[in-house]
């Protein structure tokens, strides 16, 4: 049986997992902040945004090798998965795959795609002080995020000839997609601290720059309240807050401007 979950649902189901990470960081002394919209709605609405279908965190490099290392040790209804254990992945992040849900997403309808709803777990690497490094690195990620996403069979609505086009680039690329994915996790990995003068997400759908933050920013991870609980964010969060988002941050936007996300359902037998 398919059953369509409610926004309501599907957060809770998140919020779980969510509470389960943090339980098991806490126990194995690993640290995470929460990223993006989870930080944002933990800052705004000490939740959820109540529009979100997602939680994203990150962790820095060291905690994020170790987190893969222990997911042996993870126990629950889902599957861990990064390109490390499995040849379909669309990003050199982590994902906790939830058993037996499916998103509904047109642009994802092959096959070849894992389509359950998903937990994010980013890596977070530091970037170097040195500008022309800094270009390096930035230009060899949008190139090689660009050949990512061409090895991968997405939904393409353009004309026939442009769809056709595409498919022989995917078919071309395909074989290489797991090298791509191996070859960006190192480049983002290259700088260590005593190098660096910030932190990034550099897998993030945000760019570079944008994404881009003073190593205090992120600090020491601080407690902020989400729902009943505490959950790990930047030492800074207003001001990591407003350079994503920008000035306003804390302004509900209007509905014609919030991401909506897709329907999510769960399949029972």
């Amino acid at each position: 049986m398919r059953r369509k979950l409610s926004l309501i649902e599907v957060q809770d189901k998140l919020f779980d997992m969510m509470c389960y990470v943090d339980d098991f960081c806490a126990k194995h002394q690993i640290k995470y902040y929460m990223l993006g919209g989870t930080a944002l709605g933990a800052r705004r609405h000490e939740g959820f945004i109540p529009w979100d279908d997602d939680i994203d965190i990150g962790m820095l490099r060291e905690d994020y090798e170790k987190f893969i290392s222990l997911a042996h040790k993870l126990e629950g209804d889902f599957v861990f998965k990064n390109y490390r254990n499995d040849k379909r992945c669309d990003s050199v992040i982590t994902r906790m795959y939830f058993l037996n849900t499916e998103i509904e997403n047109p642009a994802i309808e092959h096959p070849w795609f894992d389509k359950r709803m998903y937990f994010d777990v980013f890596p977070l690497d530091y970037v170097p002080s040195e500008a022309t490094k800094q270009e390096k690195q930035k230009d060899t990620l949008i190139r090689l995020k660009q050949l990512i996403w061409w090895s991968m069979p997405f939904r393409h609505t353009s004309s026939m000839l442009k769809r056709t086009v595409a498919n022989i680039i995917h078919t071309c690329l395909r074989p290489l997609h797991n090298v791509f994915l191996k070859k960006m996790d190192q480049v983002m990995a290259t700088y260590n601290k005593d190098e660096a003068c910030g932190i990034c997400s550099m897998a993030s759908q945000y760019t570079y720059d944008r994404q881009l933050m003073a190593i205090e920013v992120y600090g020491e991870p601080v407690k902020y309240k989400f729902r009943d609980k505490e959950f790990y964010g930047p030492e800074k969060i207003d001001t990591y807050l407003e350079q994503l988002f920008g000035p306003d941050y804390m302004q509900i936007p209007p509905v014609e401007k919030r991401r909506m996300g897709f329907s999510i359902y769960e399949n029972k037998c």
